[in-house]
């Protein structure tokens, strides 16, 4: 099997040698582990492709995805629809909309923790993220493995209060 996905740069994670395409266990548990709630996530992403992608993974890994957002105004109104636990956010959206300042515009409302996936994640970027309740960065392209994990760390870290 060839690169997972457009967007990702690795083959499905691996557990104990064995490809978890073989089960939708094996992944949940590498995201999750046992008896664990799934986090609904909203991804922000303007490139369909690499957010469907994301979309189907999360997916085959138990998590609901309450939807996909290429800009900010389409993001706080799934925001308010959907009340995700976690938001997957680029830094660069549609209509020149920034992600960055589309979390801090989420976080006045609902305060959800942001994973910032974008291949601009720079120095000015890292700092300007620092306001907002973020868990982690993640370089794009990522690795499934990458995104997993990241999500697992998130669900995993105290949530935010307001």
């Amino acid at each position: 099997m060839g690169g997972f996905s457009p967007g990702f740069t690795d083959h499905p994670p691996v557990m104990g040698g064995t490809p978890v395409e073989n089960g939708r266990e094996g992944l949940r548990s590498l995201v999750t582990g046992p008896m664990w709630t799934m986090p609904r996530i909203l991804i922000v992403e303007d490139d369909r492709l690499v957010a469907e992608s994301m979309r189907m993974l999360l997916a085959s890994a138990g998590h609901e995805v309450v939807g996909i957002a290429s800009d900010e105004a389409s993001a706080v109104d799934l925001t308010f629809s959907g009340r995700p636990e976690l938001v997957l956010m680029d830094i660069r959206l549609s209509h020149g909309d920034d992600g960055i300042d589309t979390a801090r515009r989420i976080q006045r409302h609902r305060l959800v923790p942001v994973v910032f996936i974008s291949a601009h994640l720079d120095r000015d970027a890292r700092e300007r993220t620092a306001a907002v309740a973020l868990v982690d960065h993640l370089p794009k392209p990522c690795s499934a493995k990458g995104l997993l994990e990241a999500v697992s760390m998130a669900i995993a870290r105290p949530r935010p209060q307001l």
